[in-house]
């Protein structure tokens, strides 16, 4: 079974623990963040997010904005909602530096061959970067959106991305 035999693998090569501060994020504040974070491997992920379902144009990019400006330092989109490119330019336009932001993107998979779903994570990292060729054209975590059985050539696509530097965990 596949998505047992995933679990199983996900489970013992990346163990999650939930810390208050986990080591070598870059937040200076951190001791005093009541928020917290989940530790993936050593890259730190805020618990508390924007989600960016259903937000699109000007109305994402505003949101987004805000969010960021507010605080917020966890973003969430996926390929499927079509706003990373006003994603991108929001969290260019915060002024945060990007090694400061959590961006986490799901690739919609479902009867996506290896290649199409590479070619499909791949625009959205670009559009999430601003297609500048920076080193911010990645993202802190990528998954499939709705895993099933059929998802191990999507899943080789993510695999690729990650040993390329584009999604630093999966």
């Amino acid at each position: 079974d596949f998505l047992a035999s995933l679990g199983s693998r996900l489970s013992s090569s990346c163990p999650v623990a939930l810390t208050p501060n986990p080591a070598g994020w870059p937040h200076q504040h951190m001791d005093q963040d009541p928020i917290g974070y989940l530790d993936l491997q050593g890259v730190a992920m805020p618990t508390v997010g924007f989600g960016t379902h259903e937000l699109s144009g000007a109305e994402c990019y505003r949101a987004v904005l805000a969010a960021v400006q507010a605080g917020v330092r966890h973003v969430d989109t996926a390929q499927a909602y079509n706003n990373a490119r006003e994603i991108g330019r929001a969290l260019r336009d915060s002024g945060i530096p990007r090694d400061q932001l959590f961006v986490a993107t799901k690739l919609s998979s479902r009867g996506l061959g290896e290649e199409q779903a590479h070619v499909e994570l791949s625009r959205e990292l670009d559009e999430l970067g601003q297609g500048t060729g920076s080193a911010s054209e990645y993202a802190d975590l990528c998954y499939l959106h709705f895993p099933s059985e059929d998802d191990r050539p999507a899943w080789h696509a993510l695999e690729r991305l990650a040993t390329a530097g584009r999604c630093r965990r999966l």
